[in-house]
Formats: C-alpha cells, structure tokens, sequence
C-alpha cells in the first residue's frame, strides 16, 4: 500500500478544538498590520497545512495572505467536528491526545525542526513512501523495522525523537506493546498510525498522535509536525 496522491483534502484533517485554539494564538498575530514576516521553518510549517487543503502556494503572498486562506479552512473542520460529536470524540483522520500538558511553551503550532524517527510498518511499500515522505520533508529516518523485536533493538542504537508505529505488526507483540516497551527503555512516544478503528489509542500516555490508513502524505507531515510540539527534544 503506498501513501495516498492527489488532492491533499480528499480526506479532512481533524484534530482536537485545543490545537484549532493553539494554531490562531501562534498564526493570528500575522494578521495584524505591520507583522513580521516569520522565518523559514515557520513557513514552511504553515505551508504544510496549506497543502492539506489545496490551497494555491504562491511564494509572492504574506505570511498573513496564505494564514488568512488557511484559517477558515482548518476552523470548518472544528466547526464539523462539534457539530457531529462531543469535543473528546475524535472524528476525521489525524488525532492528538486531548491532555496536552507535555507540548512546550512554543505550542502545537511550532514548526517541527528536522526530526530523527524511526519507522516501524511491516507492509514494505508503505514503509519506502514513509520515508520518502519525511526525507523529502527534511526529517531524518535513522532505521525502518517491520517487527517489534526489530525496532526495539534499533531504538537503543540510535538517537530518535519519537517513533511512527503500525498498530498491526506480525509477530508476537503488536504496535501497542512495543510503543510501551520504547517508551519504557528509551523514553521514546510513538505516533501511530493504522487501518483499523484504533483512533482511542491516541489518548494512551506513550501516544503523540494517531493517523487513519489510508493517509496522504501531507495528513502524515501535518501529524508529524503537530506531534512535535507534545515532545521535548532530546539532546543533540
């Protein structure tokens, strides 16, 4: 199975009203006269979520100009999502945890710096377009693994920020348990992603979020950069 193509929004992003909130109190200030421009992680983080919603990159607009597109579209998501469910129910594609208590002081909006991560997916074509999805991105992928033994070793021999973990690996021991066991031995959380109704797995205390199969490459870089946010950087 590969990354899906094609329009970005085919599939809406989703995720909790309290990131909706943290994204305008990061991105609102552009909107005031005279901002300064951001600088060039930011904006690329920015134009992340405007990919998400196919909303036309053009490199002469303002940081506001390409904010102000971006807005509304992220605000009718959280306007569905209310409308359709309780605020704890999560709906959509890609889920953060509600208690966001670990993000640092920069917010989940802050964009992701070039991350180290280790990718854990027994189905070998996804594996590769992950990867070339966060290498194209900038991320590094220190190690790939299809089982949980696997991974457990690799997580010990390299640095990583955090891991993004298949729910349903072959073997004795599921993506669940090995998140645990990461999170356990080497303080790692995992973002997971899976094709099963497993969503419920994002409020567990090892998560950083959750993203359905099957997903665009832009729903995975929006998690990726969101999830950032809920982690402290580990030591260079």
């Amino acid at each position: 199975m590969h990354i899906q193509t094609g329009r970005a929004d085919a599939v809406p992003l989703s995720v909790r009203v309290d990131a909706f909130r943290d994204l305008c109190a990061s991105y609102d200030p552009l909107l005031k006269p005279g901002a300064a421009p951001m600088d060039e992680e930011a904006r690329a983080a920015l134009e992340t979520f405007a990919r998400l919603f196919d909303v036309p990159l053009d490199p002469a607009a303002s940081d506001g100009d390409l904010w102000r597109q971006v807005r509304p579209l992220l605000a009718q998501q959280f306007e569905a999502e209310r409308a359709g469910a309780p605020a704890s129910a999560p709906t959509g594609k890609v889920f953060l945890p509600s208690d966001k208590g670990a993000a640092d002081e920069k917010g989940l909006a802050a964009p992701a710096p070039p991350l180290a991560l280790l990718v854990v997916e027994d189905d070998p074509d996804l594996s590769a377009s992950i990867v070339e999805a966060l290498t194209d991105a900038g991320h590094l992928v220190v190690a790939t693994a299809s089982t949980a033994a696997s991974a457990a070793v690799l997580a010990g021999q390299h640095a990583v920020d955090f891991a993004i973990l298949d729910v349903e690996l072959e073997g004795a021991d599921d993506g669940v348990a090995l998140a645990r066991d990461l999170y356990a031995r080497w303080n790692l959380k995992a973002l997971f992603i899976s094709g099963g109704p497993n969503a419920h797995l994002v409020e567990l205390d090892v998560a950083l979020g959750f993203v359905g199969k099957p997903f665009a490459a832009a729903e995975l870089l929006a998690a990726v950069t969101l999830a950032s946010g809920l982690i402290s950087r580990r030591a260079a």
